[in-house]
Order: C-alpha cells, then structure tokens, then sequence
C-alpha cells in the first residue's frame, strides 16, 4: 500500500530486460487494478488467441492440402505456435475460473 498516495501497487519484475543487459532486475510498481477489470482483460487476451488459434489451424489445413514441399518450415512453425497458444489458452481460462 502506497501510504502517501492511498493506492494498492503492484510490483512485478521485468526479467526480460534485465537478462538482455546483464544487469540487475527492473523492478516496477503499477497500480492494481480491481478484480472486474482483471477479468474483462484476461477475456480479451483470450479472445485474441482464439482468433489467433483459429487463423493458425486454417492457415495449417490450407498448407497440408497444397503439400508443398517448401512450406515444412511454416507449417512446423504453425504447428508449434498451435501447441503453445493451446496452453496459453488453457492457462488464461484457469486464471478466468479462478478470479470469477
């Protein structure tokens, strides 16, 4: 609790900068925001990767019926973006049960 200002904070660590520059962690505060706009966002996201799910899955039908030799990269690569947006999928909906 910021007690100057009245406001929850959220603090979280962005890894991702730190591991590029080799320093130490970056850590940020940033409000919490109530549960009801926690989910509203998380079923946005998830409707995203739905959308970007089912792109990938026609995209995928679409390369395995030309058989094109050429395309194995792309279709390993979709195959693989299927895999892990399934998870996320899965992930996102266990976050979604467990705030409502």
């Amino acid at each position: 609790m910021d007690r100057e200002h009245g406001e929850s904070t959220e603090v979280f660590v962005d890894l991702r900068q730190s591991y590029l520059a080799a320093s130490a962690p970056i850590v940020i505060l940033r409000p919490v925001v109530d549960q009801q706009q926690d989910i509203q966002a998380l079923k946005k996201a998830r409707s995203l990767l739905l959308i970007l799910l089912a792109t990938c899955k026609e995209t995928l039908l679409a390369l395995d019926a030309a058989a094109n030799a050429l395309d194995t990269d792309m279709t390993d690569d979709l195959r693989r973006m299927i895999a892990r947006s399934e998870g996320e999928l899965q992930a996102l909906n266990g976050k979604i049960e467990a705030l409502n």
